[in-house]
């Protein structure tokens, strides 16, 4: 038997701090889902850095053994702070020993009661699709942009990422340097690919995010878009994101992701479509990852501003909070 054939159920890998009621509903709602008896659910539990942490992480701690509903739950508790880049990979390479797949999730997300199944199917379905390299459960708000009302499948295959609840195979997962954002940003050939490819946007975020290393999911849209590799999205999403209220570490304060709708379904099907560029899809990716117009010409003199200075002007957090949220509420506003 392979590994894969031992293991049906992806485990469920989710590393927290101090945001205990973030990660309370995000667990509570993961052991409803289907299949979550079935599952088994490691989570890493980092520690405290500074003081207004310490509320939080004894609530988690007294949390922690009063979870139920998995087949399973193993929990990591750092000796000292490791910060989340480094709390997440370690938890990976722990479950690494004994799975060849995984499902990852911030402690910030809400899941759909068929949020395991959609998941778990798509890892079985496409495992041996080289094309495919992740199952993404959160949907990026695609289901209100007018172009994917005539998309006719419940799920879709798109040259893009989302981490926010997504099902990876190890042996897919692609590897980055610790100074390819870096050599990203001081191509100006690799950068314009980007563009054309429709993914300016993870060039733009990479400007503002790269001060905390905060690059990972846009660095695998670009790996995608790069190297033809395609991601499944749900047309109705089955993951709500709570982190848009200023207690993330990157995530401006935001409140229409945690009131958008998700599925209610317990189970899910996946419909039969192929593995390429849907028409609508392909407008979607634009509306979603691309640049143009008056975004366009902003983005050329923001990246010009950021190899004129070394990328100093993007390290205030402060103004870069206020900028994104005043970008993104714009970009809801005017889709």
């Amino acid at each position: 038997m392979t590994n894969n054939e031992l293991h049906i159920y992806a485990p469920v890998v989710i590393p927290t701090l101090c945001r205990y009621e973030h990660l309370k509903r995000c667990i509570d709602t993961l052991s409803e889902c289907t299949g979550a008896d079935e599952t088994e659910l490691y989570v890493g539990l980092d520690f405290p850095a500074k003081e207004s942490h310490w509320e939080g992480y004894r609530k988690i701690c007294n949390y922690l053994p009063t979870i139920t509903g998995f087949k399973n739950v193993v929990v990591i508790r750092r000796e000292e702070n490791m910060g989340a880049t480094r709390n997440a990979r370690d938890l990976l390479d722990i479950v690494h020993q004994k799975f060849d797949c995984y499902i990852f999730s911030e402690d910030d997300n809400e899941f759909s009661p068929n949020f395991l199944d959609y998941i778990n199917t798509g890892l079985n379905k496409y495992k041996d699709n080289p094309e495919v390299i992740a199952i993404c459960g959160y949907t990026e708000l695609g289901y209100n942009y007018s172009c994917m009302k005539t998309y006719p499948f419940n799920a879709y295959p798109i040259v893009g990422y989302n981490a926010w609840g997504v099902g990876v195979w190890f042996d897919k997962k692609p590897t980055f340097t610790t100074t390819v954002a870096d050599e990203i940003l001081s191509s100006f050939k690799t950068v314009f690919k980007a563009v054309k490819l429709n993914q300016g946007i993870a060039i733009h975020r990479m400007m503002y995010r790269k001060r905390s290393n905060a690059t990972g999911d846009l660095l695998w849209r670009l790996y995608c878009a790069f190297n033809k590799k395609y991601c499944i999205y749900p047309k109705v999403s089955k993951v709500r994101n709570w982190g848009f209220d200023g207690s993330g570490s990157n995530c401006a304060a935001l409140t229409f992701y945690s009131e958008m709708e998700i599925d209610k379904d317990k189970t899910f099907e996946y419909d039969n479509f192929e593995i390429k560029t849907y028409p609508e899809v392909k407008v979607l990716q634009k509306k979603l990852y691309g640049l143009s117009g008056i975004n366009l010409f902003a983005f050329l003199f923001e990246y010009l501003l950021y190899r004129m200075t070394g990328g100093t002007c993007f390290r205030d957090i402060k103004l870069i909070r206020k900028i994104m949220q005043l970008k993104v509420t714009l970009k809801n506003i005017t889709k």
